[in-house]
């Protein structure tokens, strides 16, 4: 059983016959603008990702917050309320 290698280039799919013919391509002008337009995707996605985990973060510590404020509410009152978690 043979194993071939086969390059591949992400931004137009064709296969290329050796790493010279790849490397050269990657240097073309087409190659270019499409690794700036997919790096300019990726930080857009990484950057509405990390937007979401923040807004979970702040939901997260409003809670506790709360949780915080009914907890030494309840501690200066004396009372206790057994439905907080």
């Amino acid at each position: 059983m043979d194993v071939t290698e086969v390059l591949v280039c992400e931004c137009n799919g064709r296969a290329y016959p050796n790493r010279s013919a790849l490397n050269t391509h990657r240097k073309s002008k087409m190659h270019q603008t499409w690794e700036s337009g997919k790096e300019l995707r990726d930080l857009r996605c990484l950057c509405k990702k990390l937007e979401n985990e923040n807004e979970a973060l702040k939901y997260d510590l409003n809670y506790y917050r709360s949780v915080v404020q009914r907890l030494s509410s309840a501690l200066t009152t004396g009372e206790y309320e057994s439905d907080i978690h």
